[in-house]
């Protein structure tokens, strides 16, 4: 029958199979592992998971719902979108720098202060989306765990 227990750190609850007091369980929304004491399974059992919760076998790994590196919908094109521009922002900041910052007898300061600036706007605008991003993540976590209750 599957339990729930709480992690330590972020009290998100784990689904487990069985609980064996010394083992050593990694969450699997902050990714911290904490050891379940000896005394764990006199006192701290009193919530059982539903029966139709999803228990995964000790061969299978449990993944984050929504840390997944490659996103999809509207998170996925927010993460898509801030990477494009810090590359497209690096690669317009060297190719001022290259055509107007000058040559090697002289050196063009405003060149290079356009250069320092687009390359400044392009960190702060991937920042900016990848803020967002985490944002929407966010919302849609909590959106789910507000459904499933």
């Amino acid at each position: 029958m599957p339990y729930k227990i709480e992690c330590t750190y972020c009290h998100w609850p784990i689904i487990m199979s069985a609980i064996e007091p010394g083992k050593r369980v990694k969450c699997p929304q902050c990714e911290k592992s904490m050891i379940i004491p000896n005394n764990y399974a006199e006192t701290n059992l009193t919530s059982k998971a539903p029966e139709n919760s999803i228990v995964p076998n000790d061969d299978q790994s449990v993944h984050r719902p929504y840390g997944e590196i490659f996103r999809t919908g509207a998170n996925g094109v927010l993460g898509i979108f801030a990477w494009i521009s810090l590359v497209v922002g690096i690669i317009g900041a060297i190719i001022i720098w290259s055509k107007y910052g000058g040559d090697s007898y002289e050196i063009n300061i405003a060149g290079i202060f356009v250069g320092v600036a687009v390359l400044i706007e392009s960190i702060l605008s991937c920042a900016f989306f990848l803020v967002i991003e985490n944002i929407a993540e966010n919302l849609a976590a909590i959106r789910k765990n507000t459904e499933a209750k």
